[in-house]
């Protein structure tokens, strides 16, 4: 009772009852009307006044009944309530609506988007703010530390969508020249739907393998490409690349690159490979304009390592609210409604729904002249050997070899005016460039592991036609070690000193190169001996070889002994006596072993190669790789840190070359290992054999005079 400030009493029957409420008896003597009462505010005296009709009933006549109200003297025909409220109506603000209604369960995308949220700033739904009593727009900031997002529910819970919204809501608000968005759709395939987007460059499917592979690796070398950028530029910050590429400086295609995957946790299954790549971007990737966007089922899906790089989090509905990061009282609270979650703070949300199609991209806005999100670059399937032709015009001459299908190199990309250093032999994924193996310049070795059809072979044909294309025999000599004598057709090569198939035939050469690379040591600078120069067609130690000729003659040039494929001499640097010696070995696996490798005599002169002029290319199977591993010859070849190309195998071989593992790759695809460059992605030119009517009869065994 103390409490009560405002006190109304009507007619009493009794003085006691009315002293009981307002103090005073006065209301027992109210008059018997309806409505009679007195007000008694705080320790005020009571106040008399009459209550409002609600029914309705006759009007009060003009003066009468209103004015002791304080209301005017004229009022409308009515009720005494409905007079008060229109004299009350528009007199003060309305009062505050304290119990706002439920979170509506579907909400259209339009009416959110305008006004337009500020640079990487877009609506994706309504969120409701209990403690303010208001709702609102539901804006994500990708301009800053939330720039990554992650997304988990529960199966069914709109994942799928809120990528949709957010990709109508980006491509309403952006430009194409400013955002480009790249999606893995291993969910509903929702995703599929806005491909046609201006903003849109790839959509890949849930088994597109190859395609996902490319995806990331294309993202990767981006982000390389903007770190050497953002150095030569000064630039410290994506506001700054974003002010250079409007002022004109021709900075590439790409603007702020979103990945989008959906379903994490399946694209983990299918490709573990790539889960180390994508961690990297989202570690890296912030700073450069790469974003990464991911749905999962459930957080354990997300490994810690990537976890802590997503700044910006959004939970929906789970199957186990205990599996909550925001909190298990908030999760347990949330009505199992597609698009219903949660934000970091504890807010529940509600999902806008993009719209069909047609209005998605009936909103998206276009780029000035038409431009669109630069399309996801993959490479071709089969690069023919004449692609390689014009390696020093990278734009011209590779794309009218490969065709249509793969795009001219990106704008801004590094690559050389000159082509490749070393002799063309395959187009790496990057960059989509020729690729240069520099044995003389570089590593003067080289291993090549893969199982049948890869293209192993197809590879050292490749080189030894490459080589004989660009050096006379007086500077490279080729010896041909060939026990499926697939490589017959190489022996009408002008540059071929040797060719062998059978066990004695590659003894007898390994024991000429032995002898000659001995010769070579023994002459200690000086000019070689005519019987050194004479040793590999006359006869020496060990067994007479009788020379077989084949009609053709080597080149003779001005030029003298390095010309075309070998590098002029440094200054200071060791150079090999006579012409360099390039020892081709295909099927090595095939070789007998019993008694130990045919060319353990030349062992302890592979480390020497670069000073002697010997370069070995090896090539065996990836099967029993790993017991490989141990056999001599491999083992010095790994162990001097060579190039290597590594192609279709088990990967359960384990690490073969510069710690990278076989996969089932298509012919022709493997990865170039190339210390210290690193390793990349290939595509290995197919060179056939040469025609029938050109190849020589195949034979136990060929060593032929390398000419005058």
């Amino acid at each position: 009772d103390s409490h009560l400030r405002f006190r109304i009493c009507l007619r009493t029957f009794s003085a006691a009852e009315s002293t009981a409420v307002l103090g005073v008896p006065d209301a027992y003597h109210l008059p018997a009307a309806p409505g009679s009462a007195l007000l008694k505010a705080d320790a005020g005296p009571p106040v008399r006044f009459a209550a409002a009709r609600i029914s309705s009933g006759p009007p009060h006549p003009p003066g009468k009944g209103q004015a002791g109200a304080g209301l005017p003297p004229a009022a409308a025909p009515g009720s005494d309530l409905e007079v008060l409220l229109g004299g009350l109506a528009g007199a003060g603000p309305p009062a505050h609506q304290v119990w706002l209604p439920p979170l509506a369960p579907e909400i259209a995308l339009e009416p959110l988007l305008e006004p337009a949220g500020d640079w990487l700033q877009v609506p994706v739904g309504v969120v409701d703010r209990p403690v303010d009593q208001a709702q609102g727009r539901l804006v994500l900031d990708l301009s800053k530390g939330a720039g990554h997002l992650a997304v988990v529910g529960a199966p069914r819970s709109g994942k799928g969508t809120l990528l949709c919204t957010l990709v109508a809501a980006l491509t309403a608000t952006h430009q194409p020249d400013e955002v480009q968005l790249y999606a893995v759709d291993a969910g509903g395939g929702l995703l599929h739907r806005l491909r046609d987007l201006p903003h849109v460059g790839a959509v890949c499917g849930p088994r597109e393998r190859e395609r996902v592979r490319r995806l990331v690796r294309e993202l990767r070398s981006l982000l390389v490409e903007r770190e050497h950028q953002f150095r030569e530029l000064a630039v410290d910050s994506m506001a700054g690349w974003h002010a250079r590429r409007r002022g004109g400086a021709g900075l590439g295609g790409h603007g702020e690159v979103l990945l989008l995957i959906d379903n994490w946790g399946a694209v983990v299954r299918e490709l573990p490979e790539l889960e180390p790549e994508i961690t990297e971007l989202a570690a890296l990737g912030l700073h450069y304009g790469v974003h990464v966007v991911l749905t999962a089922n459930r957080w354990a899906e997300v490994r810690p390592g990537l976890r802590e790089n997503l700044g910006g989090r959004l939970e929906l509905r789970l199957n186990d609210p205990l599996e909550s990061e925001v909190g298990r009282t908030a999760a347990a609270g949330l009505p199992d409604l597609p698009g219903r979650g949660l934000t970091q703070s504890g807010l529940q949300f509600q999902t806008a729904l993009p719209g069909p199609p047609d209005a998605v991209l009936g909103r998206a806005r276009s780029a000035p002249g038409g431009g669109v999100a630069p399309p996801l670059r993959l490479l071709p399937a089969l690069v023919e050997e004449t692609a390689l032709t014009s390696a020093g015009d990278t734009s011209g001459g590779l794309a009218s070899g490969l065709g249509e299908s793969v795009p001219a190199p990106r704008e801004g990309s590094r690559a050389g005016a000159g082509g490749p250093a070393g002799l063309p032999f395959a187009v790496e994924e990057h960059r989509l460039e020729v690729v240069g193996l520099d044995l003389f310049g570089g590593s003067p070795h080289l291993l090549v592991f893969g199982d049948a059809g890869c293209g192993k072979s197809s590879l050292l044909r490749l080189i030894a036609r490459g080589m004989a294309a660009r050096s006379p025999a007086t500077a490279v000599e080729i010896v041909v070690v060939d026990p499926r004598r697939g490589l017959a057709d190489l022996r009408s090569l002008p540059n071929l000193a040797g060719y062998a198939s059978t066990t004695t035939a590659v003894a007898e050469a390994v024991d000429r190169l032995r002898y000659r690379l001995e010769q070579r040591m023994a002459t200690n600078g000086d000019p070689a001996p005519e019987p050194v120069m004479a040793a590999w067609t006359g006869a020496g130690p060990g067994r007479p070889i009788h020379p077989v000729s084949n009609g053709h003659h080597p080149p003779t040039t001005p030029e003298g002994p390095f010309h075309l494929g070998v590098p002029e001499p440094r200054p200071g640097a060791p150079q090999p006596l006579g012409p360099r010696l390039l020892l081709l070995v295909d099927d090595y696996d095939l070789l007998p072993a019993a008694g130990g490798s045919p060319l353990l005599p030349l062992l302890d002169l592979f480390g020497l190669g670069r000073e002697l002029g010997l370069h070995v290319v090896l090539a065996r199977r990836v099967a029993g790789a790993a017991r490989a591993g141990f056999e001599p010859v491999v083992q010095r070849l790994r162990e001097l840190g060579g190039a290597g190309v590594v192609m279709r195998g088990d990967p359960g071989e384990g690490p073969i070359v510069g710690g990278q593992r076989a996969a089932v790759l298509p012919p022709g695809r493997g990865l170039y290992v190339c210390p210290p460059h690193g390793t990349t992605l290939v595509q290995v030119a197919y060179c056939p054999p040469a025609a029938a009517g050109r190849a020589a009869s195949a034979g136990g065994g060929q060593i032929r005079r390398p000419g005058p």
